[in-house]
């Protein structure tokens, strides 16, 4: 040991080094400085990935519309046709933006988080307190036109006979069907306490066909009791064996329609992963319950069709769909099943949609917080964002974290409100004015993660006021608190997209602290060289760190640039036709440091902003550590 600090001491040549970073992944947010991989940042606000090993600073955003109060959710009725109509829920409005002018639908709508799915050419939408139908022209509550349900057929005027249909849970209305006979006018309903809508009836004639009967002129109605009474009998029926007389009333069910208007998230599935039945949950008084309807028929809630998955002290939080299977997730604490595999089956002639398993693993946190990555399904929960593979749904647990770069700075967040959407090879989770993107095309295989399979590179975005976001024609929009509509540029050689709303867009790369080959050698530090993607107008600020303090090293201004009649920045100009990458050399000189860190910064109006190559030459002298 004498011998090796002698030698530290009396060395007196340098060891001249290079530092050449040629590939960029993401974010670390996890490991001390001193630990992050090179091709990594501490700080990488506002850059993404370009193509892989490669980043830019991300494209901005411009404000696409203005409404009154906070937006709340944005769906698409898809046409026929194959066009759509764009609706925008803006506090209790609902507005119809595809035309010329913002056309309101609905005035009364709940002033919370809204959301919707498209089956049976019609537009189910929820918003906690009710919900509704749109068909493109007619927006009205989903149980003003409520599927009326057989509930029994062959039954006799005194009672009895086969029960076909559960009630509806969403309507009030239903049909029973009597095989009558010749001498009775009295019949006798399967519930009492009629309300006072208008009883129907109709009675099957010698030809087939039906004549309608009236109330108040065919029949009367003690809606108390149940019971109808005809002028005359209706006789025994023309057809033998068949029912002869059908009888339509209706009840108000205390508590049966809010069980799915009070619902807050719903999915499509059905019978061998068939989008057939609209899956609903939600209801902070049915905490694990969950409600489907019929078979294409969105607006049918049959009042057996429930399932109730575990205790009712944790909530169902969302749904994916995996290998034809149903995923429900509840936000219990990690270590509890949350998560339960369900799959369709017919069972004497129903349908019956039971648990096949349950998994163990982390509590779902947001009802937003659901996408896809590579075909897996992902969600958001309080320890970051998880994934479920096909190999989960046979176990008994799930640990797959996919977020582990940025799971430190993500979970500081109140998860319970962040929305999230999936965009072409990223997930996005929108959250307190930030963005954290899940990059699909770069995988990392991290050994402090052993659970793991991979990770997904990771990135971080600010200045992004998102309380809602959504895709449309593949390109991104947020809605905000303030009731506007902003959308992503998405041409990445247009200097015009390189603003937040007309503002700058600040953009850093910092790399991790350069410690050289031997850590404990002082370093000298003569030049960097970096290679930016060239543009009409871009520009790189570079900055050193040092014992913690920042200092301002060099501004390239316009070297990076080439000339362009149709963009001409007369503060930025440079004639030069080269529109290649460019190298920018600069010298610097630091000394007496066991490491530096240095930043590379872009923070100009209407400039990109693209790092290709980074190298650093220095030397490393004798240490001054003494012994």
């Amino acid at each position: 040991m004498t011998y090796f600090n002698e030698r530290i001491r009396n060395s007196k040549t340098p060891d001249n080094s290079i530092l050449s970073i040629d590939s960029f992944k993401g974010a670390d947010l996890m490991n001390s400085p001193s630990n992050i991989n090179i091709s990594r940042s501490r700080n990488c606000i506002n850059m993404i990935r370009d193509i892989p090993g490669k980043v830019r600073k991300r494209m901005g955003y411009s404000t696409e519309s203005t409404f009154d109060a906070r937006i709340n959710g944005i769906f698409f009725y898809k046409k026929d046709n194959g066009e759509s109509i764009k609706l925008i829920h803006s506090g209790t409005k609902l507005y119809n933006v595809s035309g010329e002018q913002n056309k309101v639908v609905y005035q009364n709508m709940n002033d919370e988080f809204s959301n919707a799915f498209q089956m049976d050419k019609k537009l189910f939408i929820q918003d906690g307190l009710k919900m509704y139908s749109y068909d493109g022209q007619n927006f009205i509550e989903a149980s003003k036109d409520a599927y009326i349900p057989t509930v029994i057929i062959s039954r006799t005027p005194t009672g009895g006979g086969t029960y076909l249909e559960p009630v509806n849970l969403l309507g009030t209305k239903w049909k029973e069907s009597f095989l009558c006979d010749d001498s009775s006018k009295v019949y006798n309903l399967t519930a009492k306490g009629l309300d006072n809508t208008k009883v129907l009836a109709k009675k099957l004639k010698d030809d087939g066909t039906y004549e309608d009967l009236v109330e108040g002129e065919d029949f009367s109605v003690d809606r108390a009791l149940g019971k109808i009474t005809f002028n005359s009998p209706i006789g025994e029926s023309p057809v033998t064996g068949r029912d002869n007389l059908e009888i339509t009333a209706s009840k108000v069910r205390e508590g049966y329609a809010e069980k799915i208007n009070n619902c807050t998230i719903m999915t499509v599935y059905g019978l061998n992963g068939n989008t057939d039945r609209l899956f609903v949950s939600g209801n902070s008084k049915f905490r694990n319950y969950d409600f489907y309807s019929g078979m294409n028929k969105p607006t049918y809630f049959g009042d057996t069709n429930y399932c109730i998955l575990g205790q009712d002290n944790t909530d169902i939080i969302g749904y994916s769909i995996l290998n034809e299977k149903l995923l429900t997730y509840k936000n219990g604490n990690n270590g509890d099943v949350n998560i339960y595999v369900r799959s369709g089956s017919i069972i004497d002639d129903s349908v019956v949609f039971s648990v096949e398993n349950t998994l163990t693993g982390n509590g779902a946190i947001s009802k937003k917080g659901f996408g896809n990555m590579e075909n897996e399904p992902v969600f958001l929960t309080s320890t970051g964002v998880c994934a479920i593979t096909t190999a989960d749904i046979s176990g008994e647990k799930y640990s797959i974290n996919r977020s582990y770069f940025i799971n430190n700075e993500l979970t500081k967040h109140n998860l319970k409100n962040a929305v999230t959407v999936s965009y072409k090879d990223f997930f996005m989770i929108f959250i307190d004015g930030k963005v954290y993107l899940l990059d699909g095309l770069q995988k990392s295989y991290e050994k402090n993660a052993p659970y793991s399979t991979f990770q997904y590179e990771c990135y971080v975005l600010d200045n992004i006021p998102a309380r809602v976001a959504f895709t449309e024609d593949n390109e991104l929009y947020f809605g905000t608190e303030d009731g506007e509509i902003m959308k992503f540029y998405t041409d990445e050689k247009d200097q015009e997209s390189y603003n937040d709303n007309g503002k700058e867009i600040k953009a850093v790369w910092e790399l991790p602290p350069v410690c050289g080959k031997y850590f404990y050698k002082n370093k000298v530090f003569k030049n960097i060289f970096i290679k930016l993607s060239s543009a009409v107008c871009t520009s790189v600020l570079l900055k050193r760190r040092l014992y913690g303090t920042e200092k301002y090293l060099y501004d390239s201004k316009a070297f990076a640039c080439y000339f362009d009649f149709s963009y001409i920045d007369f503060g930025s100009i440079n004639f030069s036709s080269d529109n290649s990458e460019r190298c920018i050399p600069v010298k610097i000189r630091t000394e007496k440091t066991d490491k530096a860190s240095f930043i590379l910064e872009n923070n100009r109006l209407n400039e990109p902003f693209g790092i290709f190559n980074i190298a650093i030459e220095f030397s490393e002298k004798n240490s001054n550590y003494r012994y």
